[in-house]
């Protein structure tokens, strides 16, 4: 068990209000191995065409598919922003709090990523003409799917499932029925825990480098770089663990409460140049970053 565990104090599943997600986005890539170049490559490297490794080509320029690129990875960063770890399936919990915001946003992606899939296969055939021109000897019309081809390559489709409960619709004894209930809420607790668990000790991990790297004091008398955003994702983090309703421990809430305070109070414009060059000040932020840290259960 680790130091996390210390703040963490959870009720049943049953009284967490959630609902299984999972994202299923598959998108063409526009990449293909090109055996000629890779047999001569073998040759003039090695002197023989023995198998040492592939060349994969672009079919087409970058710029053909970097818009549905960017909008799978919005909606990946999406979920993970606004769900937890549940399954090794992909499966992940969704606060019922949020599932109205998430489904909103996951349906405008959706229609989204298939209008630039519409407008990628429109321009289809003059992708490839451009492409002659980019590729020159490497160019192979076999290369090319038909437009119903590609667009089988493409999907974008999310999921919604109740967490399990263990209730069971089959012949099989109360007793049976209701250990093999509590085996379930046991797993799914367990899950839960596993998912929290690790937001808190990302949110340590931040306090600390807030601590340690940024209100350290130099040999020149100045702090730390503020390089990365330290802090920045505290409110998405504790704003999951207020989602969930996990636990009415008000240990742990008085510690989100603080944590949120100290993040707003770091990103604020000026205070990176206020901790690079104020000494009071960056033993203050080591002082309230030091305090929250042994509450949450970390040296």
């Amino acid at each position: 068990m680790s130091e996390a565990a210390n703040i963490i104090d959870f009720p049943s599943t049953q009284t967490v209000e959630g609902v299984l997600v999972q994202i299923s986005i598959r998108q063409w890539k526009g990449i293909k191995i090109d055996r000629n170049v890779t047999d001569e490559v073998a040759v003039e490297k090695t002197g023989s065409c023995r198998n040492v490794g592939s060349y994969q080509k672009r079919l087409f320029s970058q710029d053909a598919l970097k818009n549905i690129g960017k909008i799978a990875s919005k909606a990946r960063e999406l979920n993970y922003l606004f769900t937890m770890p549940w399954s090794d399936v992909g499966q992940r919990l969704l606060p019922a709090p949020q599932l109205f915001v998430f489904s909103e946003k996951m349906k405008a992606f959706k229609a989204d990523f298939e209008k630039e899939v519409e407008i990628f296969l429109t321009g289809y055939e003059g992708w490839i003409k451009r492409s002659e021109g980019l590729l020159g000897a490497m160019f192979n019309p076999g290369d090319y799917p038909s437009v119903a081809e590609v667009r089988s390559k493409f999907s974008f489709d999310y999921y919604f499932s109740e967490v399990p409960t263990g209730d069971l619709r089959i012949a099989m004894s109360e007793e049976d029925k209701a250990s093999f209930r509590e085996q379930v809420l046991r797993d799914n607790d367990q899950r839960l825990f596993a998912g929290v668990e690790s937001y808190i000790e990302k949110l340590a991990d931040k306090l600390k480098h807030y601590r340690d790297k940024v209100c350290a004091d130099r040999d020149d008398g100045k702090g730390g770089i503020f390089r990365d955003s330290s802090l920045k994702e505290v409110g998405a983090v504790t704003g999951m663990v207020r989602a969930m309703n996990l636990t009415h421990d008000h240990r742990l809430m008085s510690v989100i409460d603080d944590l949120e305070k100290l993040a707003k109070e770091i990103n604020d414009p000026f205070h990176a140049e206020t901790v690079r060059n104020s000494p009071n000040a960056r033993a203050n932020g080591r002082d309230k970053a030091d305090d929250i840290l042994k509450r949450m259960g970390f040296a």
